[in-house]
């Protein structure tokens, strides 16, 4: 009896099992955590989307709809609430391509469930980023709907499912801009069209399917903004948005392109051991066919071989320790990073196999296929480099997983297999870890501490120095009165307007960053400026360190404070609150 049907003996009655843990595992740390840079300045956007600049509000529009919805669901003013709806998502979206895997593709039970939580566990961006989860997950469903397009037994379901594909890969552009490069998926239908020997009129035929749903979504939307009078605004936000560039180098293809390079050949130290490793694997795998007819004891070198396999891949895992290729400190990057880079490129590696070898069907090879354009695409258009790809491991690793399995069974590649199933079991244990203590800039072990008198993260737990931060500030408006001013934050701080329950004085509360010009700053404070000669309107500004640092936007800030006698009331772990006399 195979490996998968042992697996699906023992775990087939308990089917329903491996959903719920999978399902219950989005839930770690869902009350933990309250960063006042991204989670709040994803927050405070769809709180105040009506002020939102336009550049963000257009280039990211269905997710910014998909996360005001949210926020104004039953509950939706509180974090911990809005923590939950979205984790309900994560997890309803786990579940379903855990059923694909086991349902669809036939793979073993146990890999999928595995692959899943690992790339569960990997999922290191806080929940609030919508824009990040909903690409992976609108790709990985594109990736399904071609799958199952392709392996549909009527016409109909052909063409229903390739045109969805084309649909969801088309929402996806509205979800982030840069995703328009997506569309590269249909290299995946081109490849399992090509393996399967299918005439050029068919093969037309489905890019036409996959296009209809993809060109036919964009009209709608396009139509859609067009007749409500926003056509302009959008196409100005996309011409901002090229025009980053001009502000910072790391919004550009190049220096994504460049840094995408660098992070996969960084880890070339480490990779040197594997192959030496791996080279011996298929030596000993070789020797192993040649010798076992001749031998008598061929369970006892087939469990020597294991061994040996085993241990090998024990000492590397030790010298990678050692070496800081990663460390336990399950707060920091530094413990996943790395690691991941390695794992990523061995992942690829199988993938390639994958494509080319006769122990998968033309199906799983779109899939590998897939999995590899997912892969490349996935970083382009974003500054995160290769994190973004290991937030998005949900098709890759689980196939990976897959071929393991599958080098595991095959005698030829026997202790390769199980060098490859050990160095990934190392990993995932190691991951898993990660997933369960990381919380999103919050580097102190303890992340217990409430804030109270703050209704909007009620239930939600920090870092003692954070909630102290928090509860600070807070007290500060309710002294002063300032519960319904205005707030301008400046640096890593744009978190505060959401938390406080402030209305943004500006359309960006992180208007430190390159995408938010200079000009574009001096022009909404001359605006701010006149709301407050008119209306006696209240601004609280906070700020952090950045404003020391030497620059355009820190000048006309300072002025902006020296101007209307803005004084420092709290300054606490490079934070200030400025109010003015």
């Amino acid at each position: 009896m195979s490996l998968k049907d042992k697996t699906n003996r023992i775990f087939g009655k308990y089917d329903i099992v491996f959903p719920v843990i999978i399902f219950l595992f989005c839930f770690i740390n869902v009350n933990k955590g309250l960063d006042i840079t991204d989670a709040g300045y994803n927050l405070g956007n769809f709180t105040y989307l009506k002020g939102l600049d336009g550049m963000w509000y257009y280039s990211t529009l269905l997710a910014n709809f998909a996360g005001w919805l949210i926020v104004r669901l039953p509950f939706g003013r509180y974090m911990l609430a809005v923590s939950i709806y979205l984790r309900i998502i994560r997890g309803i979206f786990a579940v379903c391509l855990y059923r694909f895997f086991t349902k669809r593709v036939k793979m073993g039970k146990m890999v999928s469930f595995v692959g899943i939580i690992l790339s569960l566990a990997l999922c290191w961006a806080p929940a609030y980023g919508v824009y990040h989860y909903m690409t992976y997950f609108l790709f990985a469903i594109a990736a399904m709907l071609l799958y199952m397009g392709l392996s549909a037994e009527s016409e109909s379901g052909k063409r229903k499912y390739l045109i969805l594909a084309g649909v969801v890969l088309a929402l996806n552009v509205f979800v982030r801009f840069p995703n328009v490069c997506e569309m590269a998926l249909i290299i995946a239908v081109w490849w399992y069209c090509i393996i399967s020997k299918e005439k050029f009129g068919e093969i037309i035929n489905k890019t036409l399917l996959c296009a209809f749903g993809y060109v036919g979504t964009l009209a709608a939307v396009f139509t859609v903004i067009a007749v409500t009078g926003h056509m302009g605004d959008y196409i100005q936000a996309i011409k901002d948005l090229f025009s980053m560039t001009d502000e910072s180098e790391r919004y550009g293809i190049r220096f994504t392109i460049r840094n995408l390079i660098d992070s996969y050949t960084c880890v070339w130290y480490w990779l040197i051991p594997i192959a030496i490793g791996f080279a011996g694997l298929i030596v000993m795998g070789v020797l192993f066919c040649k010798l076992k007819n001749k031998s008598v004891k061929h369970n006892w070198m087939l469990a020597a071989g294991n061994a040996v396999a085993v241990a090998g891949i024990s000492v590397i895992y030790c010298w990678f320790y050692k070496t800081e290729l990663f460390d336990y400190n399950f707060r920091s990057y530094s413990s996943m990073y790395l690691f991941s880079v390695v794992i990523l490129i061995v992942c690829l590696a199988l993938m390639v196999y994958g494509l080319f070898s006769k122990t998968f069907d033309d199906l799983e090879k779109m899939l590998f296929a897939a999995a590899v354009v997912i892969t490349m695409i996935t970083p382009l258009g974003s500054n995160n480099s290769i994190y973004a790809v290991i937030n998005s491991l949900f098709l890759l690793f689980p196939l990976a997983l897959h071929v393991s399995v599958k080098f595991w069974k095959k005698e030829k590649t026997l202790y390769l297999g199980t060098g490859i199933v050990a160095l990934m079991g190392f990993y995932i244990v190691q991951m898993i870890l990660f997933g369960c203590f990381f919380t999103f800039r919050e580097k102190q072990p303890a992340q217990d501490t409430k804030v109270l008198g703050n209704k909007t993260i009620t239930g939600m737990e920090t870092t003692e120095d954070n909630a102290r931060l928090l509860f600070d500030v807070k007290d500060i408006l309710d002294k002063n009165g300032l519960n319904e001013a205005k707030i301008l934050t400046f640096g890593d701080v744009p978190g505060f307007a959401y938390y406080m329950g402030l209305k943004p004085a500006l359309s960006s509360t992180w208007s430190s960053l390159p995408s938010y010009s200079a000009e574009k700053f001096a022009g909404q404070l001359k605006g701010l400026e006149g709301m407050i000669a008119e209306k006696g309107e209240k601004v609280v500004v906070i700020t952090d360190s950045y404003l020391d640092e030497a620059g355009k936007k820190q000048d006309i800030l300072k002025e902006f404070l020296k101007k209307y006698n803005y004084k420092e009331v709290y300054s606490e772990q490079g934070y200030i609150v400025w109010l003015t006399e």
